[in-house]
């Protein structure tokens, strides 16, 4: 990680923190549909099984790897940025140049 001060990189861990908690947040919302369709009993409990199956391995551990197994919060923080899961109104005003360049980079790929 660059030469961050104690305070930058906790201020960022908590924002990858953040990020990560509404992408999941977003994830078991899609994941309740699911649960909702079962309940009305459109879906077969082995269809909605396969479902909760498919999101651990899917989605939920994408999630993880991304923002737990390999953490760089300013990547992380610098992706959220770029796809608008969290507002740069968040990021405290001496963080916004070091995550500037990742936004960037992030938004031409």
């Amino acid at each position: 990680m660059m030469d961050l001060t104690k305070a930058q990189r906790k201020h960022l861990r908590t924002l990858s923190e953040k990020a990560y908690d509404r992408e999941l947040s977003q994830a078991l919302d899609d994941l309740f549909d699911k649960f909702k369709v079962w309940q009305k009993g459109n879906l077969s409990s082995w269809d909605l099984n396969q479902e909760i199956h498919e999101f651990h391995n899917g989605r939920s551990r994408d999630l993880y790897k991304f923002y737990v197994m390999n953490y760089d919060p300013i990547f992380c923080v610098a992706y959220a940025l770029a796809k608008e899961i969290v507002d740069i109104e968040d990021v405290e005003k001496n963080c916004r140049a070091i995550l500037q360049p990742k936004i960037e980079f992030i938004k031409s790929e």
